[in-house]
């Protein structure tokens, strides 16, 4: 990957006044990138730690797609490396499934993940491109049973523009290593106020669809919520029969202020894995990681603490939030830098209690995984203020 390839800057958005933190971290390549320039890439995995035929593993989805920036020189178009499809670029993208112990070791090989039903999401993207497929998956455990949200490119049968949908599906491990994970239900999820704001935006001719992606699914007392937006704070509840999402919790959060212009509705704070109960030794709130956009290439992270209603809140609210930081490369000449795009897709907490694992794409092109240390993830959060 080329050194241009690389970032250390949050661009005009600060936290708690401070600049972006590269957190350097121990980190692991899980795939491979592709060898060809036009060859599907593996990234932005999620991870789900669990019991399958008595073993204590990993269940891991990946995105893959046709849309990469392995080799991309960041002068010409992207879209030029895509593959010709009936005369037009397009760019594919799937879920993929494996099974792997704790060490990482292959149990179950990878493949496309059953029942995705991947053909069924299609559209004309605003550059011409054709955009084909299921975007990244977040696994989470509702009632001692794995779930992925999956993101459809595109509603069924909607041509233009490209706005994405959410989708959950309930899963079936299989019995062997020979089988494979199988999407057993794809629920459509829909949020009025999501809907709205798609038909506003197209009319103002801004196909944009950040909001229609990225929400955050987490769960408690065997109930499915998802964040919509961290800033400000929409939770939603789920009904797991309609998929229809409610309302729970709208508040401001002040550290997180700079995230949303509500004049254009533009949120800057996007969603990312699955939140992680944290034990009760450590306040026993949840645990999430939120991301921050500066164009289409610049990401950086946050964490932060989301406390359950009770505690004199009717509600739910962000108690905690750290600075922005990024992980930092692996690749020597990238030393004291990060890639531009990483996409955290998976947090867990390890069998101790005291390291946590991020799970994440780079550059839209490597699958990595990286250890920390809780105890440092603690020391980077800082009152949010109270919400209103």
């Amino acid at each position: 990957m080329s050194a241009r390839f690389a970032q250390n800057s949050g661009g005009d958005i600060r936290l708690h006044k401070q600049p972006v933190k590269v957190l350097d971290l121990q980190s692991m390549l899980l795939r491979r990138p592709p060898k060809k320039k036009s060859g599907w890439a593996l990234y932005n995995p999620s991870l789900l730690a669990m019991k399958w035929a008595g073993q204590d593993v990993y269940l891991v989805t990946y995105r893959a797609g046709t849309w990469q920036l392995c080799d991309w020189d960041h002068r010409s178009s992207p879209v030029s490396a895509l593959p010709d499809v009936d005369g037009k670029k397009q760019a594919t993208s799937k879920v993929m499934a494996t099974i792997v112990r704790r060490d990482w070791s292959q149990l179950v090989p990878l493949h496309e993940l059953v029942g995705q039903r991947r053909g069924d999401h299609s559209c004309t993207h605003s550059t011409g491109m054709r955009r084909v497929g299921i975007d990244d998956g977040r696994l989470f455990m509702l009632r001692g049973r794995p779930w992925v949200l999956i993101a459809g490119v595109a509603p069924e049968g909607q041509d233009y523009p490209c706005q994405h949908r959410q989708y959950i599906c309930a899963l079936d491990l299989p019995e062997n290593t020979e089988g494979k994970v199988t999407c057993t239900r794809k629920l459509l999820l829909t949020f009025e106020y999501a809907d709205r704001l798609s038909e506003r935006m197209l009319a103002q001719d801004r196909p944009g669809n950040v909001h229609q992606k990225n929400w955050m699914p987490f769960v408690v007392d065997d109930v499915l919520y998802l964040i919509f937006t961290i800033e400000p704070l929409r939770v939603m509840r789920v009904d797991m029969e309609s998929g229809k999402c409610s309302e729970v919790s709208h508040v401001r959060t002040p550290v997180l202020h700079s995230l949303h212009d509500p004049q254009r509705e533009e949120f800057r704070g996007h969603g990312g894995p699955a939140l992680l109960q944290l034990p009760a030794a450590r306040g026993g709130e949840l645990l999430g990681l939120g991301r921050v956009t500066a164009g289409n290439l610049l990401y950086n992270h946050f964490f932060f603490t989301l406390r359950a209603p009770g505690h004199g809140s009717k509600g739910f609210t962000i108690s905690q939030a750290s600075r922005l930081f990024c992980i930092a490369s692996s690749a020597p000449v990238h030393s004291g830098l990060c890639e531009v795009i990483q996409f955290v897709g998976g947090i867990h907490l390890d069998e101790e209690g005291d390291r946590l694992l991020l799970s994440y794409g780079a550059s839209e092109c490597e699958p990595k995984v990286a250890k920390m240390h809780l105890r440092d993830v603690f020391d980077m959060l800082r009152p949010a203020g109270e919400s209103s």
